[in-house]
């Protein structure tokens, strides 16, 4: 009986593994095969991966608790090809139950999968396609529009012949009635019109015999129309008739058929996955900035009744996620705090609660935020986030005042003695600084500041807090060296992805280049203060240098010696004695490893010293103590009268050769003192441009301004400087100083552009005018020149010089233009004559660097001018064409193993491109007279946005790509890439891209 049993469900399970072309077509038990292969195998499999991405990218990026916590850690990661090769995994897997399982109920869970796992690459382009997809064929109403479609569709084929005799029935019947209708129809009307000819006989008899004629019953009634010259009054809308029982019963019934959609379904009763879909898709749509969109959605689940539990529960943070996204903090309140009560995990609880915390921190409720600081604690989650919350406890009980900077500080300096705070010092050294800057105690402040970037093993999330509070405090007291040093350290710890990324960029860019002017200047100034010396004050000076280098020398030595090699933690750890030693010193070092260096060893210390006094006798600690002549010099010393000056000290202990190696940098001649005095000048100048521009210090402007006028009566830049002047004067508002630079700009420098823009409004709009002028007349000739009217375009070059001079902007322009143009009417050597004149006359242009590279090519080749004259435009013949399809191709050097480099590519596109079917092709460069280029060539991604994409990606994931071998990297366009082969010259096209791409 059992063997009997066994055979029929196995033939039942096997008949179910038929693969059916509708969903309706399966029987119960062939549902239930799919059902459990669909969820068992390819969803269970995709699910497992999704889980292992996100943990992965959720502990990608160190953790910032300055910051506002992500409500989604995984959100925010620089790198999310990371885990392309698991989510990629995931979607195939999908794909195949989707294609080989439809009948089965886990389909919508399917597509959901992959939506999440595209979302998680941070294609969410891709993602909003897929969940939209999901949202509008497995709603209720699409399924039950589905299951009322199905229900008439017929079974059989006995209910085919039945619904077409039933329709022939129907079809006979309505014709019967047509015909019956149609004869009613005609009996009426012949009736009718009997009666009509008998009225008009009737009344043909009466007017005969003078007789009033009767009204036919034909006659048309008169219409009652309003007049026209009334105005109309809309009719008021009648009330719509309530609905009948019947109508109420239908609706009633839609109703529950809609709710019965999104019920339990299947053998297992899972949820459909709808209201998770809209849930991910209204994710992928904040992602886009979709807000209205997202909110719609939002608004729907929050206002459903029939919600699934765990929807409600994600649907809470989703809200505050939406707000946080567009910093609307006070809303993103009461659906965090519904967050906190519903989520069911503890760690979760702990997130929601600590960034409600950093909210009310943010917006200054010092008290709220303890009291949410509190309940973290008492969630008792990771410690990391737990030391961070007990921090921000202490901030914020010394914000609202109940206690003072000194508890805070003593409370702070007890959690330097925990052993479980070692690896949290430099958080805790910048919590300190905090209390001492709320205090308004700078010094102390900085210091800590300071001590923080001194801990070993400091997290580089938090060196880039500690690097951008001290920038921001340098840049408040105008320090701009120190300021732009720290800036520029902050923003290699910052996060693209942190929003003030941008902002930090721009000063540390703005910084970097005006604190290159404040060195230049502050070198030029002492150059040139040495040069003016005497010979014996230079010698003086130098011995003073040379001293201070050897004591630097000494106690770089001496500082070395005294840090024995201990392990980073043994370091950390014996500066947790107190909070105001920066590094501690050997002796200080308690329970650290015992050091091997010699100078530790008192036993070899004094052996050392024997054997030295057995070799060398008694010497003293001094300079050049091996010297032939040292008795002389040490004799020298010894008998100089104690009144002898500094300078014959120095005069006798430097040789004139030392001096000039320590003073080698100083200006001597004349031409020297000049050329350090123009560069002093001309950095005076960008640094006052640079203060107005960059900065928006328009004080420090003027005194920069002010300064360079002062030093450079005859400056070059005088007109300039006291243009600038007046405008810096009219915007700060001071009209007298303002008038005043005008006068002198009038007056000293009548013929400069800058006086006559003063003195004539429409001076600026004149020139600006003929600059115009100047272009379009450089356009149309290069259109000419292009459309193959070479004539015409060197007609055109010779009327340059008589229309806009020689000196006109353009000329270097027009002087290359000429050269192609000659190239194309004279030949090769009257081309290159003038690129060669081009080279010479317009020294360190983008013209000259061209005309170079076209002299090159031509000297490479002998095929003449085919296709060279196109090169010399400003990007040569490459194109930028950012929405065109392009290739990326990888150069190598000639020695590389080009089967090597293609099975690391394969290999790396394997793993972070699965699915976007890459195919890789290799091609050599070929170069007369050098080594062929070896280059994999990877095709083909659809925009400049998806090839740059890949380029990235090779630089975040370096350990799997190319890291031991010599190469470029560049996305090109096909039109571009069929240049490079054409010209052979890989170089032209790598300045291309770092314009156009980087």
């Amino acid at each position: 009986m059992r063997q009997s049993l066994f055979i029929i469900v196995t033939l039942l399970l096997i008949s179910g593994c038929v693969t059916q072309k509708r969903r309706g077509e399966a029987s119960g038990i062939k549902k239930l095969y799919h059902d459990v292969t669909a969820e068992y195998n390819g969803y269970f499999n995709a699910i497992e991966r999704l889980k292992l991405s996100t943990a992965s990218l959720s502990a990608q990026t160190p953790t910032n608790y300055n910051r506002v916590l992500p409500i989604y850690p995984y959100v925010e990661v620089e790198n999310p090809k990371a885990v392309a090769g698991d989510l990629d995994a995931a979607l195939e897997k999908v794909t195949v139950v989707t294609a080989l399982h439809e009948p089965s109920h886990w389909i919508d869970d399917c597509y959901l999968v992959a939506g999440k796992a595209q979302y998680l690459k941070q294609d969410y382009e891709a993602a909003e396609e897929t969940l939209e997809y999901l949202v509008r064929e497995f709603s209720p109403q699409a399924k039950l529009n589905k299951a009322k479609n199905k229900s008439k569709q017929p079974k059989s084929k006995s209910e085919v012949k039945k619904e077409r005799a039933a329709k022939v029935k129907a079809r006979e019947k309505v014709k019967k009635e047509r015909e019956k209708t149609a004869a009613q129809k005609r009996k009426e009307y012949n009736k009718k019109k009997k009666q009509r000819e008998r009225e008009r006989a009737k009344a043909k008899k009466a007017k005969k015999k003078g007789k009033s004629v009767p009204a036919t019953s034909s006659a048309p009634k008169p219409e009652v129309t309003e007049p026209s010259n009334t105005t109309s009054i809309p009719k008021k809308e009648e009330p719509k008739p309530a609905l009948s029982e019947k109508e109420l019963k239908k609706q009633k019934k839609e109703e529950e058929d809609l709710l019965k959609q999104e019920e339990p379904q299947g053998p297992f009763k899972h949820h459909p996955a709808f209201q998770e879909g809209q849930l991910w898709l209204s994710r992928t749509y904040i992602e886009r900035d979709k807000y209205d969109q997202a909110a719609y959605i939002l608004k729907q689940l929050n206002e459903k009744k029939n919600i699934y539990p765990e929807v409600a529960r994600e649907l809470a943070p989703l809200t505050a996620y939406f707000y946080l996204k567009q910093k609307n903090y006070d809303a993103a309140i009461p659906p965090l705090e519904r967050a906190v009560v519903m989520a069911n995990n503890r760690d979760d609880k702990a997130r929601y609660a600590y960034i409600l915390a950093q909210i009310q921190e943010q917006k200054g409720n010092s008290s709220e935020a303890f009291e949410y600081y509190s309940r973290v604690v008492r969630l008792r989650p990771n410690y990391e986030m737990e030391f961070n919350a007990r921090l921000s406890m202490i901030i914020n009980e010394y914000q609202s005042g109940k206690i003072s900077s000194e508890t805070a500080i003593n409370k702070f300096e007890r959690m330097l003695k925990d052993e479980k705070n070692i690896d949290y010092f430099d958080r805790i050294y910048f919590s300190i600084a905090e209390v001492y800057l709320k205090n308004n105690d700078e010094a102390k402040g900085v210091e800590y500041l300071e001590l923080a970037l001194q801990q070993q093993g400091s997290s580089n999330v938090q060196q880039g807090e500690t690097h951008l509070k001290l920038a921001r405090i340098y840049y408040q007291k105008e320090n701009y060296l120190k300021a732009a040093d720290y800036y520029q350290k902050a923003l290699s710890s910052l996060s693209k992805s942190d929003d003030r990324y941008s902002e930090v960029e721009r000063l540390s860019t703005s910084l970097r280049d005006i604190a290159s002017r404040i060195q230049t200047i502050n070198l030029q100034d002492s150059l040139l203060k040495i040069s003016a010396m005497s010979i014996d004050e230079k010698r003086a000076f130098a011995f003073d240098m040379k001293k201070k280098q050897d004591e630097d020398r000494r106690n770089a030595l001496k500082d070395a010696a005294k840090t024995p090699p201990t392990s980073i933690r043994g370091q950390v750890a014996s500066r947790r004695v107190t909070a105001a030693t920066p590094i501690a010193g050997p002796s200080a070092l308690a329970g650290a490893t015992k050091s091997n260096w010699f100078a530790y060893d008192d036993r070899a210390v004094k052996r050392g010293k024997r054997d030295f006094s057995q070799t060398w006798g008694a010497r003293t600690l001094e300079d050049d103590w091996r010297r032939s002549n040292r008795t002389k010099t040490t004799a020298s010393v010894a008998t100089l009268d104690s009144t002898t000056s500094n300078q014959d000290l120095t005069s006798s202990l430097l040789s004139d050769d030392q001096v000039a190696n320590v003073l080698k940098g100083v200006p001597q001649s004349k031409t020297q003192i000049e050329e350090a005095g123009n560069t002093l000048m001309t950095a005076l100048f960008e640094l006052g441009v640079l203060y107005r521009d960059r900065l928006k210090n328009l004080q420090k402007s003027v005194e920069t301004f002010e300064q360079l006028l002062a030093r450079f009566p005859d400056t070059k830049y005088k007109a300039e400087a006291m243009y600038y002047l007046y405008l810096l004067h009219k915007e700060i508002g001071n009209p007298i100083n303002a008038q005043n630079y005008f006068d002198r700009l009038v007056s000293e420098c009548p013929n400069s552009i800058y006086a006559k823009i003063l003195n004539d409004p429409d001076y600026l709009a004149k020139i600006q005018n003929e600059e115009r002028k100047l272009n379009d007349f450089y356009d149309d000739t290069y259109d000419m020149f292009s459309g193959g009217n070479f004539q015409g375009a060197f007609n055109n070059l010779q009327q340059v010089e008589s229309k806009f001079g020689v000196t006109n902007v353009l000329q270097p322009r027009f002087a290359l233009l000429t050269a192609m143009t000659l190239g194309k009417l004279e030949g090769k050597d009257a081309y290159i004559r003038t690129l060669k004149e081009v080279v010479a006359k317009y020294p360190n242009t983008d013209e000259q660097k061209r005309a170079r590279e076209i002299l090159r090519l031509l000297g490479d080749t002998a095929s003449g001018l085919a296709g060279l004259e196109s090169t010399a435009a400003d990007d040569g013949n490459f194109i930028f064409e950012p929405d065109e399809a392009h290739y990326i191709i990888i150069a190598l050097t000639p020695d590389a193993s080009l089967t090597d480099a293609k099975v690391v590519v394969s290999d790396f596109n394997r793993k972070y491109y699965k699915l976007e079917n890459l195919r890789i092709t290799n091609i050599f460069l070929e170069n007369e007279g050098k080594e062929r280029t070896p280059l994999v060539v990877i095709r083909r991604f659809k925009t400049q946005k998806e090839a740059m994409d890949y380029y990235n990606n090779t630089k975040l994931n370096i350990k799997d790509f190319l890291q031991d071998v010599d190469y470029q990297i560049f996305p090109v366009t096909q039109n571009n890439y069929s240049e490079i082969i054409k010209t052979k010259n890989l170089e032209a096209y790598r300045e291309f891209f770092e314009d156009k791409y980087l």
